[in-house]
């Protein structure tokens, strides 16, 4: 071995020239494949709720004895669902048109509560009831078209002139009557005027609450043909007012 295989020899620890790079691991080959990391890439789904519809429309709360009854239904799906209607519970008569709910109230039916109960769904079952109540009233019943004051300062007697409004029959055969009010209330009138007048007693105090309750009738309709008024005042007295 001359000088400069030596040296290369030595350069390499013992290995030739021509084996250097392999001896010293330089050159062993193709590169060992590199294992591929798997990316997983989870997409968390959010859960989709069915919305129940909702409704728009309210329903008329006042019928009258042979008159029909209209309530026009108006509803939407929150989720763009077509909606359904369909009627739970309802008084004998009653019926769905399209998006119309018909009834002409019956003479037994006057002065009596009736519920409905009317359900819309979506395609995928999702409901939502709407449920309300009527008493029909006669044909011949008298009615309120005045508003009694439910404010009072306590100042001299509180006063409600009564306005009343016949669909048919003599007006002269109205009758009205106290069915709830504080003692000393008097009723004067006659036919569709009258009046309420009530004076407080010194015992009241300053702050209290008054309640009354008025029947109004026709003679001619003696069954179911009363309509009711109720309503409370409250009594402050003012500054400068004394409550008698």
């Amino acid at each position: 071995m001359g000088q400069r295989q030596a040296w290369l020899t030595r350069a390499g620890h013992g290995c030739p020239l021509a084996l250097g790079l392999a001896c010293l691991g330089l050159d062993s080959g193709p590169p060992p494949e590199v294992p591929r990391r798997r990316v997983v890439t989870e997409i968390d789904q959010a859960e989709v709720v069915n919305r129940p519809p909702r409704f728009l429309s309210i329903a008329p709360r006042m019928a009258r004895e042979g008159r029909p009854y209209n309530y026009g239904i108006a509803a939407y799906d929150p989720d763009g669902d077509e909606v359904r209607y369909r009627l739970v519970q309802a008084p004998e008569g009653a019926k769905l048109v399209g998006k119309a709910l018909k009834w002409v109230p019956k003479p037994n039916q006057v002065g009596h509560p009736q519920q409905f109960t009317l359900r819309a769904t979506d395609e995928h079952g999702a409901v939502r009831d709407q449920v309300w109540r009527v008493t029909p009233r006669s044909s011949g019943a008298p009615e309120f078209r005045s508003h009694p004051p439910l404010r009072w300062s306590g100042a001299g007697a509180y006063s409600y002139p009564i306005r009343l409004a016949l669909p048919a029959g003599d007006p002269q055969q109205v009758t009205v009557t106290l069915a709830q009010g504080p003692e000393g209330t008097r009723l004067t009138g006659s036919g569709l005027h009258w009046t309420l007048t009530w004076q407080p007693l010194p015992t009241h105090g300053k702050t209290f609450e008054l309640r009354f309750s008025l029947n109004a009738a026709h003679a001619a309709h003696a069954a179911g043909a009363a309509t009711t008024q109720t309503w409370r005042v409250k009594v402050r007295e003012e500054p400068g007012v004394r409550v008698r």
